[in-house]
């Protein structure tokens, strides 16, 4: 039938196509499968960045690295030398242009925007069922990267709130080798706010404002401290705006935040993927390296065994570790400039960007914990260790 499937992927984002891209690659061995996105058209709307480790993924279509980074508290700052392990972005126009054309370039793959879903997804005689705008559509199987709901306090330990603006300037240019990954010296008491600036030349670079914090902060209520952040990157210059980001990630998932299967229990046909279904680190909000290897044992495993597969879990060391360090941070903010700028200070470098990228072997993890004061994370592991299902039960 022209409307059935063998693999339905709810969300044409970074989860969706990059395991539509992985599928393309599979040539006539992958599934038919539709693509499913409201959007009307794609657009520059965000930067993926991640720094280059061992096994890194799309590397094709990175457009720029960085050899330093720096990272600034209340009492002064850290800039450390990343040449052998660069930071790098992909801008989302790159991304999107290269797997729209390989989506377009396949038989097998089929990307259809301007439809939104509507109701819920529901299994009959053996098939999934997704009704649209567009008309009824029917599967083997499911891949859901949709959000979840509307991001509440409560749904994660803490969330990560960005907004960004890239920019233009005339004048005199910066440093446009060093990126700026956390700058608190601004930031208000009590809160975690602070500057991430991209250099992507003397004269021109992206400039975000972030605040981790229990509930949701609104771009708004970023908007003043991005002003400021404007201000000090280009000396109080005049500059152009190009672009605007903004968006929210969940630091640390609570159980009841997460997706459930439509009609409850578990499926073997149905899986969910992308940040809602833990593609982003709980620590750090990176994702796309993440999401990026999902995609290819998904695709492996689409190929091999005919179903889907969502994210695997992390390490149960990892997950305690995780949340040990949000539950600091969630009770003690104001602690914030001072654990950052100790981790990057205190620990090989090496080792901290490995234990940030997922890539840290047990000598890398030792050494981030002996970098870090140790009372704030003795204070908080009680807390830790009495929730409900913590990973600390399984290590």
């Amino acid at each position: 039938m022209a409307n059935e499937y063998d693999l339905i992927i709810l969300g044409g984002g970074c989860a969706g196509l990059s395991l539509a891209r992985h599928l393309v690659r599979m040539g006539g061995e992958a599934p038919r499968t539709l693509v499913l996105d409201s959007r009307r058209t794609y657009c520059n709307d965000r930067t993926w960045c991640f720094w280059e480790l061992p096994g890194t993924a799309a590397l094709d279509l990175v457009r720029y690295r960085w050899p330093r980074l720096r990272v600034a508290g209340l009492e002064g700052g850290v800039s450390v030398d990343c040449a052998s392990q660069p930071y790098c972005a992909i801008p989302a126009h790159e991304f999107y242009t290269d797997a729209l054309q390989a989506v377009a370039g396949s038989e097998r793959v089929i990307l259809q925007g301007q439809t939104q879903v509507a109701g819920r997804v529901r299994q009959e005689g053996g098939k999934w069922v997704v009704n649209t705008s567009q008309g009824c559509f029917r599967a083997d199987s499911v891949v859901d990267t949709r959000p979840a709901r509307r991001p509440e306090e409560g749904d994660a330990l803490l969330w990560q709130s960005f907004l960004g603006a890239e920019i233009e300037w005339d004048g005199d240019g910066s440093d446009s080798g060093e990126v700026t990954l956390m700058d608190f010296r601004h930031t208000p008491e009590h809160r975690m706010v602070f500057t991430y600036v991209l250099p992507f030349s003397a004269t021109r670079a992206l400039v975000e404002v972030t605040e981790f914090s229990p509930g949701v902060t609104a771009p708004a209520a970023l908007h003043p401290f991005l002003l400021d952040a404007l201000r000090r990157v280009t000396g109080g210059g005049i500059f152009r705006s190009l672009r605007t980001e903004s968006g929210v990630l969940p630091m640390g998932r609570t159980g009841h935040s997460r997706m459930a299967v439509p009609g409850g229990g578990k499926s073997s046909t149905y899986a969910q993927a992308g940040v809602a279904g833990g593609g982003a680190r709980a620590c750090t909000g990176y994702a796309f390296q993440r999401i990026q290897r999902w995609a290819g044992l998904c695709a492996a495993e689409l190929r091999e065994r005919q179903r889907p597969l969502g994210h695997p879990r992390d390490p149960y060391a990892l997950q305690f570790l995780d949340s040990l360090f949000l539950r600091v941070l969630r009770d003690q903010p104001d602690l914030a400039p001072r654990l950052f700028t100790q981790l990057f200070a205190g620990a090989p470098t090496g080792a901290v960007l490995r234990f940030l990228g997922d890539r840290a072997g047990p000598g890398d993890v030792m050494r981030v914990i002996s970098a870090l004061p140790p009372g704030p994370f003795l204070k908080a592991l009680g807390s830790v260790c009495a929730e409900p299902g913590a990973a600390w039960r399984e290590l």
